[in-house]
């Protein structure tokens, strides 16, 4: 019987041409790239602490992004001084100013989401987001919102310095309102936000949305809930098999047991469509 031991050593960006190494400074990351030449897509999502559905949440994404030949890269520690959540945009940040990068569009997601159809690719996602726009060059963001007006759980950005601008200004707003989160700034900075706090709102009551390179879609075209989740769009669309992805967004605050997380990745991860022909 022969062992064959693969150590993987946390490194920096000189050896991002690697086929699995780590991305970043002192951020206990890693990415995985493709055999198949330069990917346009990168795919990228953070991760602190070691659960009961962490090897089986890591092997999903990673999976994924090998059969349709995208870049993903995964943090294993949060610094931001902004605090733990900003520090996706961070990561979108760093991927978009490397220069070794190439990239056309990256996709957030979070860790507590589950890719349920490998079939579908972020390409036709993002060809059919963009066929509805008038002017799709211009979109830089496809977002979504669940019960609320936006869910930054899910969120693909065009790797532009456009983007650049927009994360800057979040970030600069989120430090003048220290009591919101990452996803609230980006939603008021979509919606527009005075200084006082106010609202602009439509003859409907409605928020109005001001930033034009932010592309609504569907909740359950890449940030479906499931059934114990029901925080949905207008659509009122949840999950069922097919769709592209299970989030399991705030499981802690719907599921009462032990582990919410964890059980509702053992129950959906029966449910996944592998795609083993791709």
């Amino acid at each position: 019987m022969v062992w064959i031991i693969v150590l993987l050593t946390y490194k920096s960006h000189d050896s991002i041409n690697s086929a699995l190494v780590s991305t970043g400074t002192n951020t206990g990351s890693t990415r995985s790239g493709s055999s198949k030449g330069p990917s346009k897509i990168a795919m990228i999502t953070f991760t602190t602490d070691e659960r009961t559905y962490t090897v089986q949440a890591l092997k999903n994404k990673h999976d994924y992004a090998r059969k349709h030949n995208y870049d993903i890269h995964v943090d294993f520690e949060a610094p931001d001084e902004q605090g733990m959540m900003w520090h996706k945009l961070g990561m979108v940040e760093r991927l978009i100013k490397d220069p070794n990068n190439h990239y056309d569009w990256i996709w957030w997601l979070d860790f507590d989401i589950l890719i349920t159809n490998y079939r579908i690719s972020l390409e036709s996602i993002i060809t059919d987001a963009l066929a509805n726009a008038t002017k799709p060059d211009d979109i830089d963001f496809i977002l979504t919102p669940d019960c609320m007006e936006l869910n930054a759980g899910s969120m693909l950005f065009r790797a532009h310095p456009r983007t650049l601008d927009f994360l800057s200004r979040a970030r600069a707003y989120g430090k003048t309102h220290s009591d919101q989160s990452e996803q609230d700034c980006i939603r008021d900075l979509i919606y527009g936000n005075e200084g006082d706090g106010s609202k602009k709102l439509d003859e409907n009551g409605k928020r109005i949305q001001i930033e034009k390179s932010a592309l609504f879609i569907p909740q359950y075209k890449i940030n479906a809930f499931p059934e114990e989740i029901g925080c949905y769009d207008g659509t009122y669309e949840g999950w069922k098999d097919g769709m592209f992805v299970a989030h399991f967004a705030g499981a802690w605050a719907h599921l009462k047991v032990d582990d919410p997380y964890g059980e509702l990745f053992r129950k959906y991860g029966g449910r996944v469509d592998q795609a083993k022909d791709l």
